[in-house]
């Protein structure tokens, strides 16, 4: 969790035992530490402006596919530091 809220300036929506939300920009994802969870996994986070992208890179995250215009999007994947994949996208160049 302190990798959303510290480095991709995410806020914790709430917390339970083995799972949580963290949110941004209106947008949140479900993170879990229970068992027989799949992981690593991925998930596509729609972004409005470039902003996050540019956070990332800010911050040396790892980058599994730089910036790159697509037909449908403007997509990052980026890695977080338990392996999963977040793919970013916002709307294509």
């Amino acid at each position: 969790m302190a990798f959303y809220t510290a480095v991709l300036d995410f806020h914790l929506a709430w917390r339970a035992e083995t799972v949580c939300a963290v949110a941004r920009d209106g947008h949140s994802l479900m993170l879990s530490t229970a068992d027989g969870i799949a992981a690593p996994a991925m998930a596509w986070i729609g972004v409005e402006t470039e902003q996050l992208f540019a956070r990332c890179l800010d911050a040396d995250v790892p980058v599994v596919q730089p910036p790159r215009n697509q037909e449908f999007a403007y997509t990052m994947r980026v890695a977080d530091p338990d392996g999963n994949i977040l793919w970013l996208g916002t709307s294509p160049r």
